[in-house]
């Protein structure tokens, strides 16, 4: 991976580690004295309706929703690997069934499937990963079978085949190598429908505690006041739609190398 990519990665994770200690005040303290205050020195992105610093919820949000977002796409994409590429070089009935199973699950509204995930679960973090996860390992596994195939059927395979290569090495060697550029690409926009799907049930009430910072959480709440102090629900909104962009545009990049 390019030196760039890898520097854009660790900001992000510096990001994460450290946002919430640059919040200059504490995001659930309550300031009746201060509310819906526009931007100014004191509050560099303004107040909520109830006094909160909006600053210090985006950061600490950040760190929240970003990590909820990692954790998530990460299991899609390991799960969805896993899946496309067994679907991939077993073929046959294993193929078929996992092909069924797939199709079935892209009849079904994503955002469907998280509400009923947390509903059975119960709101936390836990279940907002597998949910925002579930929904995602369906597309993950469908394009990742379509490059299983493909590197299953190329002549490098046959050739390994005919000298002996166990199938152990021939999965490890040929079909995920030839499958990693899909999986790193998919894997950047996968990333970024997660954490739209992790706005909307934050939006919807579904991704976090009651007063805990979440941008999703932040856009509702901005929308209740949304003639009154407009910079409340536009902070979150700005931060999803930037960090989406950077994602999608890593992905691009690298696509582009590749």
């Amino acid at each position: 991976m390019n030196y760039r990519y890898r520097i854009w990665l660790l900001i992000v994770a510096g990001f994460v580690l450290i946002a919430p200690q640059l919040a200059p005040v504490d995001p659930l303290t309550i300031d009746y004295q201060a509310v819906l205050t526009p931007p100014s020195s004191h509050h560099l992105l303004g107040t909520d309706q109830l006094g909160r610093d909006v600053l210090s919820r985006l950061l600490h949000g950040g760190q929240r929703t970003l990590l909820m977002t990692t954790a998530a796409a990460a299991l899609a994409l390991i799960t969805g690997t896993i899946t496309g590429i067994a679907a991939g070089w077993f073929g046959g009935m294993i193929d078929g069934i996992i092909k069924t199973v797939l199709n079935a699950l892209l009849a079904i509204p994503g955002l469907m499937i998280a509400m009923v995930v947390i509903t059975m679960l119960g709101q936390g973090i836990i279940s907002i990963i597998l949910a925002t996860a579930l929904v995602q390992i369906t597309p993950t596994a469908r394009i990742i079978r379509a490059q299983a195939i493909i590197s299953v059927q190329a002549d490098y395979v046959t050739g390994a085949v005919a000298l002996g290569a166990t199938p152990w090495y021939i999965l490890r060697v040929h079909i995920l190598a030839g499958c990693l550029p899909v999986i790193l690409t998919w894997g950047s926009v996968s990333f970024g429908y997660c954490l739209l799907n992790i706005g909307a049930l934050g939006f919807l009430g579904l991704a976090g505690e009651p007063g805990l910072p979440e941008w999703g959480v932040m856009l509702a709440e901005g929308r209740e006041v949304f003639r009154e102090g407009i910079w409340v629900g536009a902070a979150p909104g700005i931060a999803i739609t930037f960090t989406v962009l950077a994602v999608n545009w890593l992905a691009d990049r690298f696509n582009q190398r590749e």
